[in-house]
């Protein structure tokens, strides 16, 4: 089916959604909800960022209804837990871009009892994915562990996956971190530290927030980054900055979950009952 022409990024109210498409971002609100939960500071959430992506109720239950909670007395819970999050994030790693064992993908719930125990130590469940284009550019998945006495990540875990990160992603240090729980003042001082330098970049998500993949609702568009030449060609299409573009916030949902920087632009594809599909352009912001 044909696609309807994106049209200049900047018009549609300047957030490129258009009128055809405003249903569909009233409905993403909701799912967008459920993941929009940032790691250290609860505080840090808006509930109404400027793309319209407000937190609502509705995604909550949703979410709750696709996978075990995070936090159950049950071992079992815990195992299926840990077997749901790790699978969204080796998805979460193709999406980015990085090659990632077809294994990690395809497990299922047995199989993952199997590799990893009945009770899996967090701290094997670990992943390393390189990009497809550029195997030198690579990640590492770390699931931490509380600490025994706080019941929380302490400044020495943090200091720990930092050592984990040298050993194997020297090239690129890059890293996401899941937490079962929140950080010790320390631990969250340490992270600042570490990303400000632009040596790291350390990446924060609850085991809660990845239990179920946000992409995978029906309401949430497909979202892609485009490469640096993809962005230039789109500016001198238009004649527009990227000043000019409509925003989306680095904090956003599916922004996070993308991994996009400030600066990024990324392309959202919508269906469209008209037109089949509309297409948008973001700058993250």
């Amino acid at each position: 089916m044909a696609s309807a022409p994106a049209g200049p990024p900047s018009s549609a109210g300047g957030n490129g959604t258009g009128g055809g498409a405003s249903s569909a971002s009233k409905k993403t609100n909701a799912a967008r909800a459920a993941f929009h939960n940032l790691p250290v500071d609860s505080d840090d959430t808006d509930d109404d960022d400027e793309n319209g992506h407000g937190a609502g109720g509705g995604a909550a239950a949703a979410q709750q209804q696709q996978a075990p909670l995070v936090g159950s007395i049950s071992e079992d819970k815990r195992t299926k837990t840990l077997f749901y999050v790790r699978r969204t994030a080796a998805q979460m790693l193709k999406d980015r871009g990085y090659v990632v064992q077809q294994s990690n993908l395809e497990m299922g719930i047995e199989d993952f009892k199997k590799e990893f125990g009945e009770r899996p130590d967090r701290s094997d469940l670990m992943m390393v994915g390189s990009m497809v284009d550029d195997p030198m550019q690579q990640i590492s998945v770390h699931f931490l562990d509380p600490d025994t006495k706080s019941e929380k990540i302490g400044v020495e875990k943090i200091k720990a996956v930092v050592d984990q990160v040298k050993e194997f992603t020297p090239n690129s240090k890059n890293a996401i971190l899941i937490l079962p729980c929140g950080l010790t003042p320390f631990a969250n001082q340490g992270i600042s530290e570490a990303n400000s330098g632009h040596q790291y970049r350390l990446e924060l998500f609850m085991e809660k927030e990845l239990i179920f993949n946000i992409t995978h609702h029906q309401s949430v568009p497909t979202h892609q980054l485009l490469s640096e030449l993809e962005k230039r060609q789109l500016l001198e299409r238009y004649k527009v900055k990227s000043s000019q573009l409509p925003r989306i916030q680095a904090k956003d949902p599916v922004a996070r979950y993308m991994g996009l920087r400030i600066g990024d632009v990324v392309r959202i594809v919508r269906a469209s009952e008209t037109a089949g599909r509309y297409v948008t352009y973001r700058m993250t912001v």
